[in-house]
């Protein structure tokens, strides 16, 4: 019995220290945010001492002029750069770090992927079975770091690519295009017909009408929860601009854009599967 409260005691005391260190560390990171965040509500504050203080709120997309194309919408020139960013990172990353700094035994960053990687895999595998949420992981992996990264760009005061129901809306059909085309791939096109069937050709229907909503599904989802977030900041930046919006938007643009990312992957999987079953 007391080597029992022995080990209950020092795994406790383990917690705490790896709790203290984890807060410590985040606060040591997030401090310049929240103080650049104070800076320019203070300068807002001031600039805008003087002027109209009703609330106006606005979910018209903003417009780029492009030479030679001319007006193209802002989520539009956001989705053309971050994809660009993400192919010449991965590019950087593969010839650098992959084939230089990989060592048999992981340390540092490398802990970092190998969790995420075998933690995308085992949900993959878990739901679909390891044959095919083996091809399955990198279009999730994929689909999910386009979205965070077009999610989080607000937090540099512009506009989030994930706020173009457009946007959202490819996305939605990216993932109706890789149900049909894995239950396809691992079931046949007899097997995909005879799943509309199942367990009766009564609903057969309902199942079709379903799976032409998934994309609209997917796509209302994000798009709402996006905006939500954005307009409930509009109004803490209404409300109090000064040091408050700052510390909310840690939540509304960073952890809530996760979320909302997570979300989006499980109900991609979640669909493939269910048209597998």
């Amino acid at each position: 019995m007391g080597k029992l409260r022995n080990g209950l005691h020092k795994a406790g005391v383990k917690l705490v220290r790896i709790w203290q260190k984890w807060l410590k560390g985040f606060l040591i990171a997030i401090w310049p945010y929240l103080a650049i965040a104070a800076v320019f509500g203070v300068v807002c504050a001031v600039m805008t001492s003087g002027q109209s203080s009703s609330l106006e709120l606005s979910i018209d997309i903003a417009q780029v002029t492009l030479p030679g194309i001319g007006a193209v919408p802002l989520p539009i020139v956001i989705s053309a750069g971050i994809l660009l960013f993400c192919v010449a990172f991965l590019l950087f990353f593969n010839c650098y770090y992959l084939k230089r700094r990989m060592r048999e035994t992981p340390h540092g960053l490398q802990n970092l992927i190998e969790l995420l990687v075998t933690s995308l895999d085992k949900m993959t595998q878990n739901r679909v079975g390891q044959k095919i949420g083996a091809g399955l992981s990198p279009y999730l992996l994929a689909l999910g770091a386009y979205i965070a990264l077009g999610s989080l760009i607000e937090l540099f005061g512009i506009q989030a690519m994930t706020a173009d129901l457009n946007t959202t809306l490819a996305l939605g059909l990216c993932t109706f295009i890789m149900i049909n085309v894995t239950a396809v791939r691992y079931r046949g096109v007899r097997g995909r017909i005879r799943y509309y069937g199942q367990p009766m050709k009564l609903v057969a229907p309902f199942k079709l009408l379903s799976d032409i909503c998934t994309p609209i599904s997917l796509a209302c989802r994000l798009y709402g929860n996006i905006l939500a977030g954005a307009i409930v900041m509009e109004l803490l930046y209404y409300v109090t601009p000064i040091l408050i919006p700052g510390i909310m938007s840690l939540y509304f643009n960073l952890f809530h854009a996760g979320i909302q990312v997570y979300i989006f992957m499980y109900l991609s999987l979640s669909f493939i599967g269910e048209a597998l079953e």
